[in-house]
């Protein structure tokens, strides 16, 4: 085994700052519009309120939500759990789609009808494409289950949420993640504090 890292001394190579599609509070809510069902419904403001990662959406068990408290427990990345709040507009959506399709259909939130009672886990390319669906109805190009994500974010820094927390929230387990991909930018928030400085 080497001692030293040969390749210590070489500079690092120049990232390429690209600026990062933010759907704004308009685009938001003209999907939520858009929903046709009360399971998409549930679907999307699932993700306005949370940020979940589309893998996070398909393993969600209705057990894994509390809703005196209006928390989610999520199961994130490398087996790593954080607690996700989520809001009363959410709350009445997804109880009012659990209604619909039966609670005893599965232990999974989003399921489909077509599996077995084992298997009935909605997958995640099924999720990306009822977003992608929702989000031709609403004009939008390029719609993922990440831009709610980072919309979300977005939102929250704006509002002057710590970022810690935003970062608690999203699950990232290194701050410059958060911060680099995430919340520097927050076009919202430099227009509210220009304004507000400026005159």
């Amino acid at each position: 085994y080497i001692q030293k890292n040969p390749c210590k001394r070489i500079s690092k190579i120049k990232e390429d700052i690209k600026f990062k599609r933010f759907y704004n509070d308009m685009e938001i809510e003209t999907m939520r519009d858009c929903c046709e069902t009360k399971k998409e419904k549930a679907l999307i403001d699932l993700l306005c309120c949370t940020g979940m990662r589309v893998s996070e959406v398909s393993n969600l068990k209705i057990s894994d939500i509390n809703w005196e408290n209006r928390t989610i427990l999520v199961h994130g990345k490398g087996n790593k759990d954080r607690l996700v709040p989520f809001t009363v507009r959410c709350k009445k959506h997804l109880q009012e789609y659990i209604e619909e399709r039966g609670i005893y259909l599965s232990n999974y939130l989003f399921c489909s009808n077509r599996k077995t009672i084992n298997q009935r886990k909605i997958s995640k390319s099924t999720i990306q494409l009822i977003v992608k669906r929702i989000g031709k109805r609403a004009n939008l190009k390029d719609i993922t289950v990440h831009c709610f994500r980072r919309w979300l974010a977005s939102d929250l820094n704006r509002k002057g949420m710590d970022a810690s927390l935003i970062q608690g929230i999203l699950g990232h387990t290194s701050f410059t993640t958060t911060q680099k991909h995430y919340l520097d930018n927050s076009i919202d928030k430099m227009h509210y504090t220009y304004n507000l400085l400026v005159s």
